[in-house]
């Protein structure tokens, strides 16, 4: 007699081994369950099973409860147990056993959406990585478009997912930066260490709004109560695509569970790929890449002949500008021309000129590399204070300032006795002269490092909430309907970079901020290549200049209501989607007073 003892089974066979048993008794159960079809009665039990027999146990077996598609828990377990023995042939991580679940909830729809897929991870766990969701995704993709039918002949009759399985092989393969492309934008880190105190109203960060901050339970359903709110308040016309869908309510389904702030709960979009991918027919398709990508009718001004021919002139190595700037003012750099451009012109490139020329001589032709932030927004980008300035028409208010029109928004709720200055404060603002109304806001930091460091501009939800809310205040002001013809502009400067925004009301509820483009000063200036590339940002301001001032021109004429610093927003204009204040800078309950002591 031999003393040979069998192996004892792995980890992996004895996961297995438990599940088969449980398929076992669970196959007994469901064949007990069957409908009576016809004079038919299917009386078998089904005891016991054998291992062939579990490769045969029909999805007909499984579903046939009262001829409903719906399962109950046990047999949710015994498709998950399953797809999971074919797909990873090992026992599935956690993330990977979810991932399986989620397919079994949505194995009847007959179109998967990846958006949906993206969006149900993100709101459930929003640590989860695009690699992860890319990864597992492009598995189960594999797994279903396999010709290995030996290995797993039975699998789609099992699950009783056909619909989906051909979806699935009809969807593309995805990657991290597609997952980026498409789904929400990912939440802010919590290790920011923001320098504002976003507990406090009346002070706004140097850096991002408190919106940054992670939330607390208590915060996220503020959040989601006041976007919901929001949502109902607004009176006006919805946005109806071709296909009769409503982009207002598809876009609010996506974004009502997301548990972090972001441009779409303030109803701007950012990131038009994030909407295109929420629709499947090719005519809302057209439609929104017209309207959100193409913008063909609202590209910005370009420079007259005379104007660039003028900047040609400049296209000289640094010492050849040190000899022309010695020579020659102003009015005669441009001397030579057929046809000059205006005064006013000729004098601000040659200022611009002269100003960048001195900062890289100060750094021998080179621009520090680790500036203080003072030194990038007053000197080095000091030169928007004068682009941005215009006798009659613009006035441009530097540093810290404090933004009215977002004054306004927060204050609109609180009694008059309780309002405070507590608006946005911006780097730098441009006003229309004779009004005061706010055009244009710039956010600035010396470089744009991450999101863990003292200012960050990574999430874009003040300069956001900037521009929105200037774009409000006018048109609650305006007493005609001017919001087709509306245009406010925004800078974010990030060290030697600056890039362009200009925000748009669209149909319905929502805004467009939309990105019209980078430029970046070049770090070192000593020949031709340098000059251009110093006037391809200048190129870029002057004509962010140019759309300004005829804006500014524009709301002059707007018959507006008068304003002053005690008035507020008129918060029965409905017809104006609300900007979401950070759940932060809201008191989640009332302060109480506390009781007096007695003596």
């Amino acid at each position: 007699m031999s003393n040979k003892r069998e192996p004892s089974p792995g980890p992996i066979e004895f996961y297995f081994d438990h599940h088969l048993d449980f398929l076992q008794k669970t196959r007994g159960r469901v064949k007990s369950r069957r409908k009576v079809q016809g004079d038919e009665v299917a009386e078998e039990r089904g005891d016991g099973i054998d291992n062939q027999s579990v490769d045969q146990f029909d999805a007909e077996s499984i579903c046939a409860v009262n001829g409903s598609v719906d399962v109950f828990e046990e047999e949710k377990e015994l498709l998950s147990s399953w797809l999971s023995r074919v797909i990873y042939k090992s026992r599935p991580s956690k993330f990977q056993q979810q991932v399986i679940d989620y397919l079994i909830s949505v194995r009847g729809t007959q179109v998967l959406s990846i958006h949906k897929y993206i969006s149900f991870f993100r709101a459930t766990d929003t640590s989860v990585k695009s690699m992860a969701l890319a990864r597992e995704w492009n598995r189960i993709k594999e797994y279903f478009e396999s010709d290995d039918q030996e290995e797993f002949p039975i699998s789609e009759e099992l699950v009783n997912i056909p619909e989906l399985i051909t979806a699935i092989k009809a969807a593309p393969t995805l990657t991290p930066q597609t997952i980026e492309d498409i789904c929400m934008p990912p939440p802010p880190l919590t290790s920011r260490t923001g320098s504002g105190n976003s507990g406090n109203s009346g002070s706004s960060s140097s850096g991002s709004s408190g919106s940054a901050k992670s939330l607390s339970p208590a915060q996220v359903a503020m959040l989601q109560k006041t976007f919901e709110a929001n949502f109902v308040k607004y009176q006006g016309d919805e946005w109806v695509l071709p296909s009769g869908a409503i982009l207002d309510r598809v876009l609010h389904d996506a974004v009502k569970d997301v548990r972090y702030e972001c441009p779409l709960h303030s109803f701007v979009i950012q990131r038009p790929s994030t909407v295109l991918a929420l629709f499947e027919d090719a005519r809302d398709q057209s439609e929104l890449r017209r309207v959100l990508v193409d913008r063909a009718e609202e590209k910005l001004p370009q420079l007259t002949g005379p104007e660039k021919a003028l900047l040609n002139i400049y296209i000289l190595s640094p010492e050849e500008l040190e000899d022309l700037f010695s020579k020659k003012g102003w009015r005669a750099v441009g001397s030579s021309l057929a046809e000059k451009p205006s005064a006013d012109f000729e004098r601000l490139v040659y200022e611009i000129v002269l100003h960048l020329l001195k900062i890289y001589r100060q750094g021998q032709r080179t621009l520090p590399q680790a500036p203080h932030e003072s030194w990038v927004v007053n000197r080095l980008w000091g030169f928007l204070a004068d682009a941005f300035h215009h006798p009659h028409s613009v006035e441009f208010q530097p540093g810290e300032y404090n933004s009215q029109a977002s004054s306004y928004r927060r204050n609109a709720d609180r009694p008059r006795d309780a309002r405070q200055f507590c608006g946005h404060k911006a780097d730098g603002v441009a006003v229309e002269a004779s009004r005061k109304l706010e055009l244009l806001a710039i956010e600035a930091a010396k470089k744009d490092e991450g999101p863990n460091v003292t200012k960050s501009l990574v999430d874009g939800m003040k300069l956001c909430k900037l521009t929105k809310d200037m774009h409000d205040l006018i048109r609650c002001k305006a007493r005609r309907n001017v919001r087709g013809r509306l245009v406010t502009f925004g800078i974010q400067i990030s060290g030697m970079s600056a890039t362009f925004f200009c925000l748009r009301q669209r149909r319905g509820r929502f805004y467009q901020l939309c990105c019209e483009g980078s430029e970046t000063l070049p770090a070192v200036w000593v020949n031709k290549v340098g000059t251009q590339g110093v006037l391809e940002v200048l190129t870029k301001v002057l004509v962010v200049r140019k759309a300004l001032l005829s804006m500014a021109e524009e709301v002059a004429s707007f018959p507006l209501s008068s304003i002053n610093e005690s008035e507020t927003m008129d918060t029965t204009v409905d017809w104006v989607a609300a900007t979401m204040t950070s759940p932060q800078l809201i008191p989640s309950s009332p302060v109480e007073q506390a009781p007096k002591l007695s003596i």
